[in-house]
């Protein structure tokens, strides 16, 4: 039954925002859609920023009917103001600044940190012991009627979720995600597994702390849902415990131990100067946890036997640190501020550690470098890393704090307190080690803000604005700009996730067994159209139009002249629609490489000029990505066929009964810088990449065109070293020795 007052503005509209909040802890871990090409970021992006946004909505509305406005303004929450102040004026000056705000499908944009941002002041605000305390009307210490207390629990019921799902799938082997693409039984809705393991590893934590504070505990009196509570949390503990263990990820047992540290540390605490032998009986689980966990750092033991995953490809802490190292030597501007929120993958092409060159993903673009931390060097420089820092060791002193009070204080608050305390802990040292994740992130901030709610001393400005006019007149359109601006950044995410959607489809229209081009196209453009600053759709459109081209050549039915006429179209169309992508992210290589590859297809089709436009094109792709060693060995190609060509144009003119030769001088002189040319670029993707077989096959060649057999012989000798089975090269080889 409801009570009396249930229907009351007042609790109707905290039963809202408590409801829509409890929703976002519980369902963004799980959250998931196939409408998009990934069907984790980008939905969980629109879930987040909905909830977000409703919220602030809800609580402006709050404000203005009880006409009192409230703000935890501590030192955590002043540096969480400094930190997003500083995202901000590095996005304002980004290299990028379109895909440093929003457009990036990254974690470390600046509109995915101010949502955790937003989460974070909405906890510590909204969810605050003074809150509840307000709700209630007087200062008794009901666990039950604090949020945060909610909350922690709703994080659990979901890490209990996945957990399960998780097992369920390692046992059967097969995914039993409903309306899924994949059928790769790893899936799950973090990420990947080690992020997947993070966060069971967080729950986990936060489960022995409230074992060790005991929030959950059953007492001698204790009633049959105590006894219930303390039963199922003991399963769960047991099933976050197993995951954790078929994971078996260092970083998660690294954190593991720092937690459980700290809660021996609370007990300890906790306890009377002389313990009784039940409360040294309560240290054998978490001693026993911390033993296993060390084992599991020093020892490898082979659970991949059991359950086996691809483990994450990423950057290791030198090669990013080094990143960050050579982009704040290159201004005064990067050093202080960085090149910009989610600009990474742009400094990464320019500063790619030679040796990814030599393994198998040496095409691979990474979005991240190793760490949280580690990718602030470039992105958000010196000022991001300090901002990030202090905020790290403001929050570590307020939770640390308590341990070295003489008095012990023995209320629910404290305990709570204390219990995510150690998840932000966790969460925090994990920032060091492992890369931005919007699930963790959120995670992070949402139990940084109910940290600082539960906060006895907090310093709250609180402004009453019932008997003052101005004030009114001040804080009522503050909260109709709050409104207003949170409607607007729901249409725009929406409008990008529609964007989103219409984009997949017309990937799919294209890709399918018998491709709809038209159609595809018609999506795409849609797609453009709904998120202007996506380069990467402009890219798959001029892709499109390159193979309407191919299609248009091939078709019989049409008449020369029409051919020609569509023809001139779609070769209009796929220049425009690259010269947009270029300019609205100019400083993205694979833009130009789009540019160039599309500009060397018209070169195919006898298209005047394409040629000279592709060159210039990968050219400029070669100056943002100068360790990539595709771009030099395209460009000696391209000198190549030129030298080629050259070479027909001089054998033309000496063979003519009229010689010009002047021409001819002047075709030898271009014939040697084309060779130089040639032979430079060439040699540069050798260095770049040792084992880059193409390129010493173009490079023999090369020498079998101009002459040096004996070169050519070492170029084709080193191809049989790396692939001793190619029978093309083996025959050129013989060729060479007769």
């Amino acid at each position: 039954m409801f009570k009396k007052n249930f229907f009351s503005f007042q609790n109707l509209l905290n039963f809202k925002i408590n409801s829509l909040a409890l929703s976002l802890v519980f369902l963004l871990p799980l959250f998931f859609l196939p409408f998009t090409a990934s069907p984790l970021f980008l939905n969980k992006q629109l879930f987040l920023s909905i909830a977000v946004f409703f919220l602030f909505i809800f609580w402006a509305v709050k404000v203005i009917s009880f006409g009192k406005f409230t703000l935890d303004f501590g030192k955590i929450s002043k540096a969480m103001i400094l930190f997003l102040v500083v995202i901000g004026i590095s996005t304002i000056f980004s290299i990028s600044r379109s895909q440093s705000f929003a457009v990036a499908d990254t974690p470390d944009t600046f509109l995915n940190i101010l949502l955790c941002g937003l989460v974070y002041f909405l906890s510590a605000n909204l969810f605050s012991k003074r809150e509840a305390i307000e709700k209630r009307g007087s200062k008794d210490s009901k666990e039950s009627k604090l949020p945060a207390r909610k909350f922690v629990f709703g994080f659990l019921a979901s890490a209990f979720v996945l957990s399960i799902i998780f097992l369920l799938q390692a046992v059967i082997r097969k995914a039993i995600f409903p309306l899924f693409l994949t059928k790769n039984f790893i899936f799950n809705t973090i990420g990947s597994t080690e992020a997947l393991g993070i966060f069971i590893g967080c729950a986990f934590v936060l489960l022995m702390s409230l074992f060790g504070n005991k929030v959950i505990a059953v007492k001698e009196k204790a009633d049959i849902k105590s006894k219930i509570i303390f039963g199922l949390s003991a399963i769960t503990g047991v099933i976050f415990f197993a995951s954790i263990v078929l994971i078996n990820y260092w970083l998660i047992w690294l954190g593991v131990i720092l937690g459980i540290i700290f809660v021996l540390a609370q007990m300890s605490k906790n306890m009377g100067p002389i313990l009784t032998q039940k409360e040294i009986r309560q240290f054998i689980l978490p001693l026993l946890i911390l033993a296993i966990s060390l084992i599991f750092v020093f020892v490898r033991i082979p659970t991949d036997k059991i359950f086996s995953y691809s483990p994450e490809i990423g950057l290791t802490f030198k090669s990013t640190v080094q990143i960050g190292t050579d982009t704040m030597k290159i201004s005064v501007k990067n050093l202080i501020i960085g090149s910009g929120p989610a600009s990474f993958p742009y400094q990464f092409d320019l500063f790619k550690p030679l040796a990814i060159n030599l393994g198998a993903f040496w095409q691979t673009r990474f979005n991240q470098g190793f760490s949280v931390l580690t990718t602030m060097l470039s992105t958000v420089g010196i000022l991001g890393v300090l901002s990030v820092l202090l905020l790290i060791v403001t929050a570590l002193w307020q939770g640390i704090r308590p341990l070295f009070k003489t008095k012990n204080d023995d209320s629910v608050e404290a305990k709570l307190s204390s219990v995510i305390f150690t998840a932000c802990l966790y969460l925090f040292f994990t920032w060091f080690f492992y890369p931005a994740n919007i699930t963790l992130l959120f995670l992070a901030f949402l139990m940084l803000g109910l940290f600082v709610g539960l906060e006895k001393k907090g310093n709250v400005k609180e402004i009453l604005f019932t008997q003052s006019p101005q004030k009114a007149f001040g804080i009522m359109m503050l909260a109709v700009v709050v409104m207003a601006g949170a409607g607007i950044g729901v249409y725009k995410v929406s409008q990008r996730y529609a964007g989103a959607v219409i984009f997949a489809d017309g990937v799919n229209f294209i890709n399918s067994e018998e491709p709809n081009l038209e159609n595809g196209i018609k999506a795409i453009v849609s797609a453009s159209n709904l998120d202007q600053n996506k380069d990467d759709y402009l890219r798959n459109l001029s892709q499109a139009f390159a193979l309407q081209l191919d299609e248009l050549v091939g078709n019989q039915e049409l008449s020369q002249e029409d051919k020609q006429k569509l023809f001139q179209q779609y070769i209009s169309n796929g220049e425009s629609i690259l010269a947009e992508a270029v300019r609205i992210n100019p400083k993205n290589s694979e833009n130009w490489l789009q540019q160039g590859s599309f500009y060397q297809s018209l070169e195919g089709f006898g298209v005047q000029g394409a040629g000279q436009l592709a060159f210039a094109s990968f050219q400029k792709a070669y100056e943002l990505a100068p360790r990539d060693p595709q771009f030099p060995f395209v460009l000696g190609n391209m000198y190549l066929v030129s030298a080629k060509t050259n070479s027909a144009q001089i054998k033309e003119l000496e063979n003519a009964e009229e010689k010009d030769q002047t021409q001819i001088d002047k075709l030898k002189e271009a014939q040697e810088l084309l060779f130089s040319q040639t032979e430079e670029y060439l040699l540069k993707a050798i260095e770049l990449k040792r084992n880059l077989v193409p390129a010493f096959y173009s490079l023999g060649q090369f020498y079998e065109f101009k002459g040096d057999q004996n070169l050519a012989l070492q170029a084709y000798s080193i191809i049989l070293q790396l692939v001793p089975e190619y029978q093309d090269v083996k025959a050129r080889i013989e060729a060479l020795t007769k």
